[in-house]
């Protein structure tokens, strides 16, 4: 599918190819993989909150032409992966972070299969989730880049607050209920209010996506969506989790990030045994949306951190 509003570099690779697999709890998640003749190692692209697999396009041409086979994969609830809800396909609900580090354990096993060793590029949502299996399995990947990744995650009231509001609002048996509500909107703020992107054309490769194609949409964020992020949040902050984790990892952090909050991933850098910070000044949360220089900067320094760690 190809949309007259994006250039060539969004849409679908040649010989990009989807596949499905099956979860450990008997759900279909759609993949994706752009193979490579001669490969030098693998990459698997993990996505954050609301994300699929198209709108990493650009990003697996980059991982391609620098020599990688690429991996990736929609999340159960997102993409083009089973949805929570057969008769409500945009509704936002979880129903625990350790069944999406099933989800990555299973994919690299049964999908990940080229020859090489294995790096992973993970994105907010998708670097909490990685890390939380790299806690299970250190040895999963030979080095990963995390891109702002959800270490904490900003909230309207302090926590203890909100974890008040989510008791009450499970015990009504409201927390299906999108925050906010509403369903998908094919409107997208102007780019001054955008905490996505300040790149006029990347920002709205996620809106364009959507609104070409209807099953990629998602509602807003439910109530029980925050009440598991925030008790996986909270697993990951525990007093020596983070430390067990050797794998070499590097830090995107967007200085001007409003969706998670960077004190959280300095805490975390400094936590992990072997990471490395890299602080992106005036770049918003999806740094690999940004502009050309912020962007390219952390393309050009995973690349060369993989390099190091073959």
């Amino acid at each position: 599918m190809e949309s007259p509003t994006l250039h060539s570099r969004f849409t679908q690779p040649d010989k990009f190819t989807f596949g499905t697999f099956q979860t450990p709890d008997g759900h279909t998640c759609r993949y994706g993989v752009m193979p490579h003749d001669q490969p030098i190692g693998n990459i698997v692209i993990l996505h954050g909150f609301s994300e699929f697999i198209e709108k990493f396009y650009e990003t697996i041409r980059d991982f391609h032409n620098a020599g990688y086979q690429v991996y990736t994969f929609d999340w159960r609830g997102q993409g083009k992966s089973e949805r929570y809800f057969k008769d409500k396909l945009e509704q936002v609900y979880h129903t625990g972070f350790d069944r999406d580090t099933e989800q990555l354990h299973t994919f690299m096993q049964s999908v990940v299969t080229g020859p090489g060793p294995n790096y992973a590029l993970a994105h907010s949502m998708g670097g909490h989730i990685l890390l939380r299996a790299l806690y299970q399995d250190p040895q999963m990947f030979r080095a990963v880049s995390l891109s702002a990744p959800m270490l904490r995650f900003r909230l309207p009231m302090p926590r203890f607050l909100a974890w008040g509001v989510l008791k009450v609002v499970r015990a009504l048996k409201w927390n299906e209920r999108g925050i906010g509500g509403g369903d998908w909107s094919a409107k997208c703020p102007p780019i001054a209010r955008d905490p996505r992107s300040r790149d006029p054309e990347r920002r709205m490769v996620h809106y364009e996506w959507c609104r070409r194609d209807p099953e990629l949409r998602l509602g807003p964020v439910s109530f029980e969506w925050v009440y598991h992020a925030l008790r996986s949040v909270v697993v990951t902050e525990a007093p020596g989790y983070l430390e067990t984790i050797n794998t070499p990892v590097l830090i995107g952090m967007a200085e001007g990030d409003r969706i998670v909050e960077n004190t959280a991933i300095k805490t975390a850098a400094k936590r992990l045994p072997n990471a490395r910070l890299l602080p992106l000044a005036d770049a918003e949360h999806e740094i690999l949306m940004e502009r050309d220089a912020i962007r390219q900067r952390f393309l050009s320094e995973t690349l060369a951190f993989f390099d190091q760690n073959r």
